[in-house]
């Protein structure tokens, strides 16, 4: 296509006020608030944007703006100027509001045969990618479309996933004693095999749904397979104890607590543990230290997961009913990368330890690692090289024939010594 003779088109998506603005807007001022706040922030766009612009509202809090002969994407600074423009207040029935704009955009050099459908949707998803975000504007890019769309699916196909047991299974990862090396734990961990896209990371699932029932409905799954692998198990048995991820929004649904209230009584005394990370209690740590508590009180023990990732301090922790901190596997490539980190690690392990918390320490993936984890001393090790998540066929296996054994003496590696 030739650029000097096609017409230069770009389709903006504007957001200028958030839905949080506008819902305390409404509490403020009333029903009527988001209704003048349209009106006003159409006639806020007529006044900023540049002339001959058309303008259409997209939806309560979006606006779409059309405009000729400018190619944002080769004038960022046109574009940046509009922006200081849309910063400017809106005045709304007496108070002045000061807008956040957010805008989503796409150019294209326009021979006539475009679809206007279609770009107005570039437009749009590209606004989605920069929400709760602190980046002002952002052009479209078929990646992250392509990534949208692919949550959009996998969003779409869940509950039908949900309902069958070839789709959505679990895995479980061993977790020993490091005195006496032997399995006293298995980690629940989420397998999707999706019939179309094949494997699901699980941790780009959570990302999506976590805020939405989808949540609930995902937890509910877990926790019935974790039932059932514990009924396998105690045909064996065997018991060892078995640990379920949980969301921190998980804490507030009547339905998952008394699931998870039935869970203890199917399985063992103590032995359903439930880890939430640590990344997830920053967000209201009085509120879910409410909720953590109402699990013990069910009698199930509270992992901390992920320690070291998040604000990584010892002192919240004494607020909070639980039982272990798992130090999260960057502090063993951290002291990869620096040896001096290997006391730091330590000296976190033996304070939790005198505050009452059993340590446990994930990420344990080679001979050396497991050398490094003599000199920490926790009180449990996770990793690939105790074992690979599996399903509990082979757990069961695992456990009759295959328990872990640490080669006493292993050469090539760094002695403690040197290490330190």
């Amino acid at each position: 296509m030739n650029a000097n003779k096609s017409k230069v088109l770009s389709i903006l998506a504007i957001e200028l006020m958030n839905d949080y603005t506008l819902q305390a807007g409404e509490a403020v001022q009333g029903s009527n608030f988001v209704k003048t706040c349209i009106v006003e922030s159409v006639a806020h766009l007529i006044n900023k944007c540049p002339d001959k612009t058309l303008l259409y509202s997209h939806s309560k809090n979006v606006y779409l703006a059309i405009v000729k002969d400018i190619h944002y994407e080769n004038d960022i600074m046109a574009l940046k100027q509009l922006i200081k423009q849309l910063k400017s207040p809106i005045n709304i029935n007496g108070v002045e509001y000061l807008p956040c704009p957010k805008i989503g955009f796409v150019s294209r050099y326009i021979e006539g045969n475009e679809n206007a459908k279609e770009l107005i949707r570039f437009a749009t998803s590209a606004l989605i990618q920069i929400r709760g975000t602190r980046h002002p504007y952002i052009a479209y890019n078929e990646k992250e479309d392509n990534l949208l769309q692919k949550k959009f699916k996998l969003m779409s196909d869940l509950p039908r996933a949900l309902k069958n047991s070839e789709e959505i299974r679990l895995y479980f990862q061993p977790i020993i004693d490091s005195k006496s090396e032997q399995c006293i734990e298995l980690e629940c961990l989420l397998r999707w095999k999706h019939p179309e896209l094949g494997n699901i990371s699980p941790f780009s699932i959570i990302s999506w749904i976590e805020e939405t029932p989808l949540m609930q409905d995902l937890t509910l799954r877990v926790i019935d397979l974790a039932i059932e692998a514990a009924q396998v198990l105690s045909t064996e048995n065997m018991f060892p104890k078995i640990a379920v991820n949980l969301s921190c929004y998980d804490l507030y649904f009547d339905k998952i607590h008394d699931k998870l209230k039935l869970a203890t009584l199917a399985m063992s005394s103590g032995q359903l543990i439930a880890e939430i990370t640590e990344t997830a209690l920053i967000k209201d740590l009085d509120t879910i230290a409410i909720g953590l508590k109402n699990l013990r009180d069910l009698g199930i023990n509270i992992h901390i997961d992920d320690f070291g990732v998040g604000q990584s301090s010892l002192s919240y922790l004494t607020k909070l009913p639980a039982h272990s901190i798992k130090l999260d596997q960057s502090f063993l490539r951290q002291i990869e990368a620096d040896p001096a980190n290997l006391k730091i690690s330590a000296g976190i392990t033996t304070i939790a330890k005198e505050l009452g918390f059993d340590v446990i320490i994930e990420g344990v993936e080679c001979a050396k690692d497991y050398q490094i984890t003599q000199y920490i001393q926790p009180s449990c090790i996770q990793g690939y090289h105790i074992a690979k998540p599996m399903p509990i066929s082979k757990v069961v296996h695992w456990l009759k024939c295959n328990q872990f054994k640490q080669e006493k003496d292993v050469k090539g590696y760094l002695t403690m010594t040197t290490i330190i």
